[in-house]
């Protein structure tokens, strides 16, 4: 049997080859092949039915993913000081100005909020213990008080804002009685809420 055999087809009367016609119960094992087939169909709609679960809930993980981080521009509150403050006249070029900024990270009912919150102070002019700015409301939760750089001779600042947004500067060591265009405050503080 050097040479393959060659598959054999009936002839019809006319001599034409034909395929013989068979019942699939005629054929034997072919009950297993049938539920082998039917597990098959069973299990490749079940799988398309997840696969179509899935695409969905990837795209609801997207659709919340979305805003995962959230940036606010810097909003300025140098039109809400206290008469005769002057702002933003330090480092014009580039510097800091009194504006607010916020970061926040996470999704509303699915993780954890985080929110960074910076305050950019770039003030002169003002009275120590008195309020100075109001920052718009909602902006601070919880009262926040910070050391500030300002005029060198005062031994310390310190920056105070309360969830009102009434922002007062009060003032450590000596010099507490200059004249208020002789005192500033400049720089920036960042808490987490």
């Amino acid at each position: 049997m050097s040479k393959p055999t060659e598959f054999k087809y009936p002839l019809d009367e006319n001599g034409e080859p034909y395929f013989a016609g068979s019942h699939v119960n005629a054929i034997e094992g072919m009950e297993s092949i049938k539920e082998d087939i039917e597990n098959v169909n069973i299990k490749a709609d079940r799988a398309e039915r997840n696969i179509k679960i899935v695409d969905e809930n990837n795209h609801n993980l997207e659709d919340s993913f979305k805003d995962f981080i959230g940036v606010t521009n810097w909003t300025s509150y140098a039109n809400n000081v206290a008469p005769g403050v002057k702002t933003n006249t330090m480092y014009t070029d580039g510097g800091l100005k009194c504006e607010l900024k916020e970061v926040r990270i996470g999704v509303e009912g699915l993780t954890p909020i985080v929110k960074y919150k910076t305050i950019t102070y770039n003030l002169r002019n003002f009275k120590l213990g008195e309020q100075v700015a109001q920052l718009p409301s909602g902006f601070v939760n919880k009262d926040q008080t910070f050391p500030a750089f300002g005029y060198g001779n005062i031994g310390a600042y310190k920056i105070e804002v309360t969830k009102s947004g009434a922002m007062t500067i009060w003032a450590g060591l000596n010099d507490k009685n200059l004249d208020t265009d002789r005192y500033w405050v400049y720089g920036q503080y960042t808490w987490i809420e």
